[in-house]
């Protein structure tokens, strides 16, 4: 008997308690529903925010230029010290390049004389990772071999690779900065084995083709054999770079 009385009991009191969960359900979504279509200036203002981040980054990324040329011209003068006595006193130096790229992937080459000590030049391939173009701000990463010759610690063909950024200030006013990893190395006549590495930063100044430029260059290498021989180019480049 009090089996069939507790039985009818939950008969009875089942059809209310499904009433009130049905109830609580549509009231917790017409809630989230008005809060999710709710307008406030908060939600405003980061809304407006996310926008403008996000035409930064297109305008960044974007560019209606598919390809690129360029040439460099520049003269310096050097100092070279070996094991910390300057053996070469502001002797001169010179550099040229040319560069093409198609949107992100360009080539380059350059050549680089110091006079009658040495010389080297290079091929390297470039990678743009931020920037619309080479002639706005952004950061490049490349990789490449060069073949260095030098009178006095024979010749290499040498692998590299690096990063370098420009960060335009101004439309016309900018800052480079740019960093090399030579591979070691043997040298051709296997008397001496080179490691490197070298250093350039300066700013420039763009007049629409042109960019005129002055930058710090700094070039420490290291020759070893029986024993070891630290060698650093050291100095002040200016040359112009014409866009096309």
């Amino acid at each position: 008997m009090k089996l069939l009385i507790i039985l009818s009991i939950l008969l009875v009191s089942t059809p209310s308690f499904s009433l009130e969960e049905g109830v609580y359900t549509i009231i917790v979504k017409k809630q989230a529903e008005k809060k999710a279509s709710r307008w406030s200036l908060a939600d405003w203002l980061v809304t407006k925010n996310k926008i403008s981040l996000m035409d930064q980054w297109l305008a960044l990324h974007s560019s209606s230029t598919w390809s690129e040329f360029i040439f460099e011209y520049g003269e310096g003068a050097l100092d070279e010290t070996t094991d910390g006595t300057t053996v070469h006193n502001q002797f001169r130096t010179s550099k040229s390049s040319i560069a093409m790229y198609v949107k992100f992937l360009g080539v380059e080459y350059n050549n680089f004389s110091y006079t009658s000590l040495a010389q080297q030049s290079d091929f390297r391939l470039n990678l743009l990772l931020i920037g619309s173009s080479v002639q706005s701000t952004h950061m490049k990463m490349f990789y490449g071999k060069r073949k260095y010759e030098h009178t006095l610690y024979s010749d290499y063909d040498q692998s590299f690779y690096g990063a370098g950024m420009n960060l335009y200030l101004t439309d016309f006013l900018g800052f480079n900065f740019q960093y090399t990893s030579f591979a070691k190395q043997d040298s051709a006549d296997k008397n001496y084995s080179l490691t490197a590495s070298r250093t350039e930063y300066g700013v420039f100044i763009e007049l629409w083709l042109l960019r005129f430029y002055l930058e710090h260059y700094k070039e420490s290498s290291e020759f070893s054999s029986s024993s070891t021989i630290d060698k650093v180019d050291e100095g002040y480049i200016t040359g112009m770079k014409l866009y096309f």
